[in-house]
Formats: C-alpha cells, sequence, structure tokens
C-alpha cells in the first residue's frame, strides 16, 4: 500500500510538473498569435528553464526578435540549435540577428558538421543500430565457434562480423555523444556588458568586460561557476547567474 501511495504520489508530480511546462508554453504560442511579444518573452523564458526544448527556445528567438531585442534573439536561437542542429530557420534567424548586430560579422554554426549528422539521426536510430549490430556481432561470433570451418553458416559469418563490429563501434560512440550533449554546456553569452570575470572561483577579480554578442566556449564547469574561453583567446571565470548558458 506505502508503494502504491509513493508511486502515485510521483506520477501526480510528474503529471503536473508536464501540465506547468504544456501550459506555459501554450500561453506563450497565445501571446504571440496576439503580438504580446513582452508576455510571450516572459512564458518561453519561464518554459525553458522548466524544460529546455528546440520549440521552446525558437518562439523565445522569435519573441526577441519582433522586440528587435536582436542579441537575446541570436542567443536564443543558437540555444534552439542545441536541440535541432539542422534547422534551416533557426539558422536564417541567428544570421539575420547577428546581421542587425553587426553587418560585416560572419556567423558560424556552434556546432560541426559532424556533430549535426550524429545529432540529426537521433538517440534511437543510434541505440537500434547498437542493438541488432551487437546481435548480428554475437550470433556470428557463436557460429564462427560452433560451426566447422567451411561450414556456410561460418563463412557468412566471417564476412559479417567485421562490418558489424565497425557498426557497433560507430553506433555505441554516436549514442553516447548524442546522450551526453544535451546534458552538457557547451557555449554561453554574457548577460551583460560589465559583467565581472575572475581568474578563479571566488578568486581575483579581473578588470575585463565580456562582449555580449560574442559567444564564449565553455570550458568546464564548478557549481555556480563557468569557465569560459574568450574569442580573444583568454580564459576567464564567470558566475553562472551572468551567463546565458547552453
Amino acid at each position: 500500500m506505502r508503494l502504491l501511495l509513493i508511486t502515485y504520489f510521483f506520477s501526480v508530480v510528474a503529471f503536473g510538473f508536464a501540465q506547468e511546462k504544456d501550459s506555459l508554453y501554450n500561453k506563450g504560442l497565445e501571446a504571440l498569435s496576439k503580438k504580446n511579444y513582452k508576455s510571450a518573452q516572459e512564458y518561453f523564458i519561464q518554459n525553458v528553464e522548466i524544460s529546455p526544448s528546440f520549440e521552446g527556445y525558437y518562439n523565445l528567438g522569435f519573441a526577441y526578435a519582433e522586440q528587435k531585442k536582436w542579441i537575446e534573439s541570436l542567443r536564443a536561437n543558437e540555444a534552439a540549435l542545441k536541440y535541432d542542429p539542422t534547422n534551416s530557420k533557426a539558422i536564417y534567424n541567428a544570421k539575420f540577428s547577428l546581421e542587425k548586430i553587426s553587418p560585416d560579422a560572419d556567423w558560424i554554426h556552434p556546432y560541426s558538421w559532424t556533430t549535426r549528422i550524429i545529432l540529426s539521426a537521433g538517440e534511437t536510430t543510434w541505440f537500434i543500430l547498437m542493438l541488432v549490430s551487437s546481435l548480428i556481432v554475437a550470433v556470428s561470433i557463436y557460429f564462427l565457434v560452433t560451426q566447422k570451418r567451411g561450414n556456410s553458416k561460418s563463412l557468412w559469418s566471417k564476412r559479417l562480423i567485421i562490418p558489424f563490429v565497425i557498426i557497433l563501434v560507430i553506433s555505441v560512440f554516436c549514442f553516447n555523444e548524442t546522450m551526453n550533449h544535451y546534458q552538457k554546456i557547451r557555449y554561453a553569452y554574457a548577460l551583460v556588458k560589465e559583467t565581472t570575470v575572475y581568474l578563479s572561483p571566488e578568486g581575483l577579480e579581473v578588470d575585463e568586460n565580456l562582449p555580449k554578442s560574442k559567444r564564449l566556449i565553455v570550458v568546464q564547469n564548478q557549481d555556480d561557476w563557468a569557465q569560459v574561453f574568450t574569442p580573444d583567446s583568454r580564459t576567464f571565470w564567470v558566475k553562472k547567474e551572468d551567463l546565458w548558458i547552453y
């Protein structure tokens, strides 16, 4: 009985969490339809804080763009690309936002073509490939061990085992890359021009300003701190509350 009550409790909490997420997203869409972009912005910010997604960040970027907040639009569209790196609309919006900020700047995609291909396939595809290839490798090894040399099953096993071992290795790598991608913080933008930077967490403060429109590479995380690599090849520690991270 106690186990049933605990299960019911967590089911209710999960259901309420999903309802809150969907409610904020739907309210954001409703605000967009009424051209109330400020309200839409607030709803989508809350939505992505609860459950980050392509749709949430993309619509947040649109709400920012309609208010001509181009730096914020750039950040939101790049965050959307974390969840759908080949989406042409988000790519166009990121480029357009950067052109409004700095007409001479060339926008560079945050992720390499290799990463985009891996992510576009999705974790389900890589998991299925991993499962199928591992089964074929296991069956091939079994026939190689149990069948006589020259037997048709043994010959086919020799032909199949090498390519499917390669497929297995690739699929395991890509599956892990896909799963880790969504958990890992890779990039950041400074939220304000006067962002305080440090040489180490809680360490010496540095008299520097991080440009708001420049993408920073996140080198490592440490509790409430992030170490960032700047476009001019310098490294600083910044409080996460002062960064837009994705």
